[in-house]
């Protein structure tokens, strides 16, 4: 195994954990304020709720997994969890590039409707959020079968959406702790309470994003930006958490260095 490449993707699970979520600048954020209060209108927490709910189980349905075999020539998925960590990055690079294009698309064909298609666009980037999850999951050798899974997606997806370095770190303690509970069970009311929390926090940062599609004139091209913008940080928060499941995996340990500063 190239222990180069090991040690660089190291140093870049370390800089991606220490980001500052990439949300919007605080000027921009700012001067959008008033906007975001009418997106958080049109498209509230029970909304978002209802898309994850959906989304969950759509996302896996839509997340085949022959091309991920095909590709990374082996006869299951399991086999890519021990198998080379360069080829399974390289699987799902591709994964979040064809998801980001399919954004793109997306976001511009809803964008120009402005609040009239902003829900539908909204369960639409949801689930397609949740089948790149799943996806890259499976780039690195694990499927989302059983409620311990279901909870690591959520906790990516909270990892994701952070409206603030500490939710992010929150968030990624979460991660760290569901994967030592490897024999929990997750009770119905303990996801159900995730979910909200989740639905919460992408509330207030697809209300950031979505915002600027109020801005006359610009709907179409912003739709398209914004999707890609959230996408990206979907694949990007996956590629990471799931390369550093992987590097655990494997034997590689002492690579946990997220505290939260009080």
């Amino acid at each position: 195994m190239n222990e180069d490449y090991i040690e660089k993707q190291i140093y870049e699970i370390d800089k991606w954990e220490k980001q500052e979520p990439s949300v919007l600048e605080k000027g921009l954020s700012i001067v959008l304020s008033p906007l975001g209060n009418i997106t958080s209108k049109i498209i509230p927490e029970p909304v978002i709720e209802q898309a994850i709910y959906h989304a969950c189980s759509l996302g896996k349905t839509l997340a085949n997994k022959n091309d991920i075999l095909e590709d990374g020539k082996v006869d299951s998925v399991s086999e890519l969890r021990h198998k080379n960590l360069q080829l399974s990055d390289k699987l799902a690079d591709n994964i979040g590039t064809w998801a980001i294009g399919i954004a793109g698309v997306e976001g511009a064909a809803t964008g120009a409707g402005g609040a009239v298609t902003m829900v539908a666009d909204i369960g639409a980037v949801i689930v397609l959020a949740f089948r790149t999850i799943h996806k890259i999951a499976l780039c690195y050798g694990y499927e989302v079968d059983d409620d311990k899974e279901r909870e690591f997606v959520l906790n990516i997806l909270s990892v994701s959406g952070a409206n603030s370095l500490r939710e992010k770190k929150e968030a990624l303690i979460a991660l760290k702790i569901n994967e030592e509970v490897q024999a929990k069970m997750v009770e119905a009311i303990l996801m159900s309470n995730l979910v909200k929390k989740v639905s919460k926090q992408l509330g207030i940062n697809l209300s950031k994003r979505k915002a600027m599609q109020f801005i006359p004139g610009i709907g179409m091209a912003i739709g398209a930006a914004v999707n890609i913008s959230y996408i990206k940080d979907i694949a990007e928060a996956a590629k990471r958490t799931y390369q550093k499941r992987w590097l655990t995996d494997n034997g590689y340990e002492n690579i946990d260095t997220i505290t939260i500063d009080m």
